[in-house]
């Protein structure tokens, strides 16, 4: 017969992005306050040690910041974004790692 790829990783119920497998709930990411004037506060909690890549992307997908790019965890660390020079408005925080990924929403008020 043939393998159907979609039916297994829906029974294992572990969804894929791209051509990697992701283990949900290995990252979180939070942010504080939000919405902001001036700088954001994030809070990235890792369940293992792993290579993360923290940036922020504006509503058109656009990557307007490289918060942090290297070796984190266990534990939890924290960032600081200055929204110095953005225009008002939604922008993603996503947290990257090779097992997850994740993304909060962060509004900036002026």
């Amino acid at each position: 017969g043939k393998l159907r790829v979609a039916e297994l990783v829906s029974y294992l119920d572990v969804p894929l992005t791209g051509s990697r497998a992701i283990l949900p709930g290995s990252l979180t990411l939070n942010a504080y306050p939000n919405p902001f004037n001036a700088s954001v506060s994030l809070q990235v909690q890792l369940k293992n040690r792993q290579t993360v890549r923290l940036a922020i992307f504006d509503l058109l997908g656009r990557e307007v910041a490289v918060i942090y790019e290297g070796m984190l965890g266990p534990g939890t660390e924290r960032f600081t974004w200055q929204a110095e020079g953005m225009s008002s408005g939604i922008y993603w925080a996503t947290l990257e790692s090779d097992l997850d990924q994740t993304a909060k929403k962060v509004v900036v008020l002026k």
